[in-house]
């Protein structure tokens, strides 16, 4: 029998923590779930008693580190992120570090410089990165079935109550920054670094608060502009997230790119291509059907 991985999870304040040691409980096969660092007391006390927590030990930093551990799923607060991953780098465990990395350009190299030098797995929370459908497209790009990339139009927005609005003030590009990562990533992800980026972060004033909650970046590329949007305030934002991919022989749009059913639209000059990527039982499948030559979705 293979040996299970000793798996342990430091910090409990990132939004993912629970959902991601929760994942890791269901493959028991796989994880042996050694046990949880939570720095602070008032972080551990509120959330222990919560079921995706319940029977794993709270350790001391010492005893977490002299655990035998194979790997750690780093989920602290999001500028707190960058400062746990290098502990567990310094350590020579490798990571899943949850996003976005810190604010802190200059130690998320280090941190990034020191994995590699000690060729240690360093592994971002960009869960779309994995998407079935984010996948096609990306194998599409590389491929050269879209041509020359010349815009990438990436949304996800959201609609949080006004407290956790308020606490996006956190950040200083605020929902940008937390949700906003992912649409970046995307834009990165297709056409790489840009020539220039304009940011065009607002507050809608809602609810008298002036937190960056409507947020805007148009990335500029030799062959076009691309632009990343987030806000909190859309009712029913989840429902609106996509991702548009337009290159010189055709366009890939998905949307949403988050829910139960969602529709993947490929269309190129010579010929359609239409995919529907579904969620079954917790499993996500690509169906394609091929449309007649002479039909091109609008």
């Amino acid at each position: 029998m293979e040996k299970k991985i000793r798996l342990g999870h430091i910090g409990m304040s990132h939004d993912h923590s629970g959902q991601k040691l929760a994942t890791a409980r269901k493959y028991p096969d796989i994880f042996e779930i050694v046990g949880i660092c939570e720095e602070k007391d008032d972080v551990y006390e509120r959330l222990k008693n919560h079921p995706d927590y319940q029977g794993i030990p709270r350790l001391t930093t010492e005893q977490f580190f002299n655990s035998d551990l194979d790997a750690v799923l780093v989920e602290g607060f999001e500028l707190d992120l960058v400062r746990l991953g290098q502990m567990c780098i310094d350590n020579d465990l490798p990571i899943h570090l949850d996003k976005p990395a810190g604010d802190d350009i200059v130690a998320f190299e280090k941190l990034l410089r020191d994995a590699k030098r000690k060729h240690l797995t360093v592994q971002l929370g960009y869960m779309y990165r994995n998407n079935p459908a984010v996948e096609y497209a990306l194998k599409a790009v590389r491929e050269g079935k879209l041509g020359e990339i010349y815009e990438v139009d990436a949304i996800m927005n959201t609609g949080h109550w006004l407290s956790k609005r308020q606490w996006l003030k956190c950040f200083d590009a605020g929902i940008m920054f937390f949700l906003g990562c992912h649409m970046v990533d995307f834009i990165h992800m297709f056409q790489g670094t840009p020539n220039n980026i304009i940011p065009f972060n607002r507050s809608t004033h809602f609810d008298n608060t002036d937190v960056i909650d409507h947020g805007f970046a148009v990335f500029e590329y030799d062959h076009g502009v691309s632009v990343a949007r987030a806000t909190a305030t859309e009712c029913n934002g989840w429902a609106r997230r996509q991702l548009v991919i337009c290159g010189q022989k055709g366009t890939i749009e998905i949307k949403p790119l988050e829910t139960i059913s969602a529709t993947v639209k490929s269309t190129s000059r010579s010929t359609a291509l239409s995919a529907v990527l579904l969620s079954a039982t917790g499993s996500r499948l690509l169906r394609f059907r091929r449309l007649p030559d002479a039909t091109i979705l609008n």
